[in-house]
Formats: C-alpha cells, sequence, structure tokens
C-alpha cells in the first residue's frame, strides 16, 4: 500500500512568492492545480504582448526587428523561467498536498488499509462490476480474538502491533481485484471478487492458519501469540446484494466467537456455521 507522498523534492524557489502566489490560488478557488499555470502564463503573455506592442509601434528597419526579437527573448527568459518555476513548484505542491489530503481522508493510519468508508465505495463499486459478469463474491470478516486482554496484559502498543501484523497477513493474500479495508477496532473486512466456494474457503482457511501459526516478539523472550475468527459468506448473483452479504458475514463472524473462536464458519453451508478443520 502506498503512503502519502512526502514534499522532498520541490522546485527550490522564493518561499514568499509561492506563499502569495499560493494564497492566489486558494483566493481564486482553482482547486484543480493545472489550471493554476495559466496565471503565470497569462501574466506572461500580457507582459509580452504590451512590451511587443511598445516596441514594434515606430517605423523599425531590418535592424530594429532584429534588436526587437532580442529584446522579446531576454523578457521572455527574465520573466518567463521564473514564472514557469514558480507554477512548477506550486503545482507540485498542490498535487502533493491533494494526493496526502486524499490518502488521508480514506485510509486507516494504522494499518494502511482501506478505512471504512472507502471499503464500503471501493467494495460495492468491485462487486457491481464482478455482478455484470454473473459471477459469484465472498465476503470475509476477519476479527483477531482477545484483543482486550492482549491491551491488559501486553498493552495497546502490542494490540496495535496486532492489528497491522493481521492486516498484512490478510494484505498477502489480496488479489488485484479484491477489497480489503479496516472495518472498524480490530476487524477487518475483505471482498473476494469472482471467486468460487472452494477458492473461498481455500483463502480463509491459509488465513487464518497464518494468524494463528504467527508470534510477535513483543516482550522478549515471550512472545505474543495470535488467533482470529473468520467469517465467510457467498454474494451471489444476479439476486445478491452487497449489504446482504456483509450481514451473512458477520452472522458467521458472531457464530465463529461463539463456537470457541479461533475457527472459520461459513455462511449458509450444509453444516451452516459450523467450524472448518483446520
Amino acid at each position: 500500500m502506498s503512503r502519502p507522498p512526502s514534499d522532498d523534492h520541490a522546485l527550490s524557489v522564493t518561499p514568499q512568492a509561492v506563499r502569495l502566489f499560493h494564497r492566489l490560488i486558494v483566493w481564486l478557488g482553482l482547486r484543480d492545480s493545472v489550471v493554476a499555470i495559466t496565471i503565470p502564463l497569462v501574466l506572461l503573455s500580457s507582459a509580452l504582448a504590451v512590451l511587443l506592442r511598445i516596441l514594434v509601434a515606430p517605423p523599425m528597419g531590418s535592424f530594429g526587428y532584429v534588436v526587437t526579437a532580442g529584446v522579446a527573448a531576454a523578457v521572455t527568459l527574465m520573466l518567463g523561467v521564473p514564472l514557469i518555476a514558480l507554477a512548477a513548484d506550486l503545482i507540485l505542491r498542490l498535487d502533493r498536498s491533494q494526493r496526502a489530503q486524499r490518502y488521508l481522508a480514506t485510509h486507516d493510519s494504522l494499518t494502511e488499509l482501506c478505512n471504512r468508508r472507502e471499503f464500503f465505495r471501493r467494495a460495492a463499486h468491485a462487486y457491481e462490476r464482478a455482478r455484470r459478469g454473473a459471477g459469484t463474491s465472498w465476503l470475509m470478516m476477519i476479527d483477531l480474538d482477545d484483543l482486550e486482554a492482549i491491551n491488559d496484559e501486553w498493552g495497546h502498543l502490542a494490540g496495535d502491533r496486532a492489528i497491522r501484523h493481521a492486516a498484512d497477513l490478510c494484505r498477502a493474500e489480496t488479489r488485484a481485484a479484491d477489497v480489503l479495508g479496516r472495518y472498524g477496532g480490530d476487524k477487518l473486512a475483505l471482498l473476494l471478487v469472482g471467486v468460487d466456494h472452494e477458492g473461498a474457503l481455500a483463502i480463509a482457511t491459509r488465513l487464518r492458519k497464518r494468524i494463528a501459526e504467527s508470534a510477535l516478539a513483543v516482550d522478549r523472550p515471550r512472545r505474543l501469540r495470535l488467533a482470529a475468527s473468520i467469517g465467510l459468506a457467498p454474494i451471489a448473483s444476479p439476486n445478491g446484494t452487497f449489504e446482504r452479504g456483509l450481514a451473512d458475514a458477520d452472522s458467521a463472524l458472531r457464530q465463529a466467537k461463539r463456537l470457541g473462536r479461533n475457527r472459520l464458519c461459513v455462511y449458509g453451508d450444509e453444516r451452516e456455521a459450523e467450524p472448518v478443520a483446520a
């Protein structure tokens, strides 16, 4: 997952001029940074037009035209280069700022996964695309077991590390078409697009095993053992809905918790919400 962009490579121009130009752009309400470059270009074009009009007004010979061309070139260099550099610097800054703001608004700061709102948005779009292809998608809800006990015994920093570690393991099982996000607290959600029952079951089983087999070196020589309960539910096209799939996956997750945790339960199976053998 990409991190928010930094501002390490901004062009070196006069900071006061950049701030003034930035205030002008904000005051004018130009949200698209590409539009911002029109301001220095208009200023440069106007200055050149006025200057050339003054210079070419009197009759001139060939030498006069050469001089005029030389003056125009000099003015272009004197005005154009600083203004273009200023505009380029501002565009880079605005673009980085906009990308960083979008990233922070759509991603969870701890896990760097999609936050709840962005997960709903992306997952709904991904499901609609898959539904038009008459495929079946699956929703998986992953909940770390005993996170409260981990926080009490090991501290909240250890709890954060546990959530981040589980998120990394889920990310490793996510394909390009899938959507993974932090649903809330210690709960993660994963939309598996265009997979059948066996494929979804294999991914969920493998993920549960990987979490259960992992251990975090929190307080040497002690290691923190993790476990997770997983609920899995299909969204069958054309009658299935994304919201219904979420509710079914959450129901299967609650059943996994009731049956003893550290297990996978499948909603709508013949063994409805029965644990799947490891």
